[in-house]
This record gives structure tokens, sequence and C-alpha cells, in this order.
């Protein structure tokens, strides 16, 4: 029997993360390159990709961004990611909860299609307590361009 797949965004799609991955970013940021991000309330992570984001960040602040410090930079973000969500839980969106148990039920496979990392995109559903419905996806760390 052929199972039907459906793909889900996080950010916007099935929570609102109240600003914990901005504020992560900066520190992660400012760890890993060792200079801090001057304007982390303009950063933009609409339609990015988290590898695509800290790339601009270096390029803006002149630095580069070489495998070892995304690297570090990605190890940091998860903890401060993972941390944060502990003290802000993100906001689930009405009904996802239910729609996301239904869907199981009825046997589809969920998925994800995200700009996240895979650390950060399951600390996220884990903090919403649905991350157990997911089977696969495709992140933000498997390419830089979404």
């Amino acid at each position: 029997m052929t199972r039907a797949a459906l793909l889900f965004d996080i950010d916007g799609t099935l929570l609102y993360a109240r600003g914990v991955g901005r504020r992560a970013f900066g520190v992660a940021f400012e760890a890993a390159y060792g200079v801090p991000y001057p304007d982390l309330a303009g950063l933009t992570f609409v339609g990015a990709t988290d590898s695509n984001v800290v790339r601009q960040m270096a390029a803006e602040c002149g630095v580069d961004s070489t495998p070892a410090r995304e690297e570090h930079f990605f190890l940091r973000l998860a903890h401060a990611i993972d941390a944060a969500l502990d003290e802000t839980r993100p906001l689930v969106y009405p009904g996802v909860p239910e729609l996301i148990a239904r869907l199981v039920d009825r046997g589809y496979a969920l998925g994800l299609v995200t700009g996240n990392v895979r650390a950060t995109a399951w600390s996220k559903l884990r903090h919403i307590d649905i991350d157990h419905a997911f089977l696969f996806g495709a992140y933000g760390d498997d390419h830089h361009e979404r």
C-alpha cells in the first residue's frame, strides 16, 4: 500500500518561535565568528535557509564563512535555540496538534521542508510535542539554497 506524504514548513506554518531564533543566531554568530552581528532586527529569514543566512551575516561583517566556522556556528545555534525554547515556549498555531494527530491517524506520512537546520527543526518540534509525527524532511543544512 502506498502512503500519501504531506509536507510542512515549521516557522509560520506550525508555530511562531517568538524571536528565539533571531536572538540565538546573534549568540552563535559572535561565538563562531568572533564579532557581533550589528543588525539582528534587520536580519531576514523568510524564504532563506539557515546556512544561507549565516553566510550573509558573515559577508556583511567582512569575515570569511569557512566550513569550520559554519560547523561551530550551527553547534552553538542548536544549543542556544534549545535553551531559549526551554525558557520561551513557541506559540503553536491553533488546531496544529489536532490536525497533525488526525493526519497520522489517517495514515499520512508527514515530512518537513524547512530552512531550519536539522537540529533546530527537531528542537522546535520537540518543544511543541509533535516531533514524533514527522518521518522525514529536507532541511537548511541539506543545501544552502532552499
